[in-house]
């Protein structure tokens, strides 16, 4: 920390010779800037230790326009490198538990009778950009009707396929495994490039019968702030179909993205 005295100009101010300097995903990239570059200057400061999380690079890239980690320093300063600032590994680690539930009935004069129950459970851990999760959804069915969800973003849920946009009437368990990196694609002279791999293994609510796997995969690109390339590559094995699976379905993207 560094601390000013006010008052009589005689006073001397002592910062500390080494600094640690830690950013986080919180807006200020300009200060940051002109924080270094003042500790750049300052002949009594002797090392900067300067460590910044993912969340942190990626508010840089927005607002300061950087492209990748390579020679992130040099990049903040708007010089090509810094003698006194060092950038340190930045070994995010992160761990996360996630639990939901719902219930559902009829409304009014529905002529159905319905008293269904949703519930997921998710466990996930993170470091240095590699992201491990492991889930568990249910949403339960009676033979007649499955838990309803007609307000959801369908495509993020139950594989990328789309095979279960809808319930099954036998109700769907859900056991997925995901798998994520993130690395900086400087060697492509670009931001960042992210690729997901999942898998999800569908049972019935109602009778436990089996309707299929599923494998997913995507591999993404971001080019800058505003622009990315997205591949998607969904492969359903089915079964059960007489229990509310389907047939066997491959799909594949290839999206082009601009924000502004």
């Amino acid at each position: 920390m560094l601390k000013a005295f006010a008052g009589a100009s005689s006073l001397p101010i002592h910062p500390p010779q080494n600094l640690t300097v830690a950013t986080t995903g919180a807006s200020g990239s300009l200060f940051l800037k002109h924080f270094l570059l003042a500790v750049e200057r300052d002949s009594r400061v002797q090392t900067v230790n300067f460590i910044a999380s993912d969340s942190a690079l990626r508010v840089m890239a927005e607002e300061l326009g950087l492209r990748g980690r390579s020679n992130l320093v040099g990049q903040i300063l708007g010089r090509k490198s810094s003698r006194k600032i060092h950038q340190q590994a930045n070994a995010d680690i992160g761990a996360k538990l996630t639990g939901e539930f719902a219930h559902q009935t009829n409304y009014a004069n529905n002529p159905l009778s319905i008293s269904l129950n949703y519930f997921l459970g998710e466990a996930s851990a993170s470091y240095m950009g590699v992201t491990g999760l492991v889930g568990y959804e249910v949403l339960e069915g009676n033979g007649t009707i499955g838990f309803a969800t007609p307000l959801a973003t369908l495509h993020i849920f139950n594989g990328w396929a789309d095979m279960f946009l809808t319930t099954p009437a036998n109700g769907l368990k859900d056991f997925y495994v995901r798998a994520s990196y993130a690395l900086p694609a400087d060697f492509l002279e670009m931001r960042s490039l992210t690729g997901i791999l999942s898998y999800h293994d569908f049972t019935t609510d109602n009778l436990s019968a089996g309707i299929g796997s599923e494998w997913d995969a995507s591999l993404e690109l971001a080019v800058d702030a505003n622009a990315s390339v997205l591949a998607k590559y969904a492969t359903y094995q089915g079964s059960g179909v007489a229990f509310g699976g389907f047939p066997d379905r491959s799909i594949f993207w290839l999206q082009l993205a601009y924000k502004y």
